[in-house]
């Protein structure tokens, strides 16, 4: 599943997926649940939404597993450099950045 790359098809606008790359930030799915829906087969429907909207839901992915092709042309998000940690109350971290866990 490293290497798996899934392709959406809306036209002009190919949307890709990379599970292997993908940090469950759930921004996808929290942002635009009508494309992104990690509950349905297949997890993404480019019919619930605008080419645009879609885009710029995906232009937000902090890990780079999303991305598209326009016209011919890919654009792959690039995994953000900074990291941000979220503390949820009573609950799991949530890190979004690339990170390495190092344990002795």
């Amino acid at each position: 599943m490293a290497n798996l790359k899934k392709e959406y098809q809306k036209g002009d606008l190919t949307v890709t997926w990379e599970p292997g790359k993908c940090m469950h930030s759930e921004k996808c799915w929290r942002g635009l649940i009508e494309v992104f829906n990690p509950k349905n087969k297949p997890r993404i429907n480019v019919d619930g939404a605008t080419k645009e909207r879609i885009m710029e839901q995906v232009d937000q992915c902090p890990s780079g597993a999303l991305g598209y092709y326009l016209g011919g042309a890919h654009r792959a998000v690039e995994a953000q450099n900074d990291t941000k940690i979220t503390v949820s109350k009573n609950g799991p971290y949530l890190v979004e950045a690339p990170v390495e866990i190092v344990d002795h």
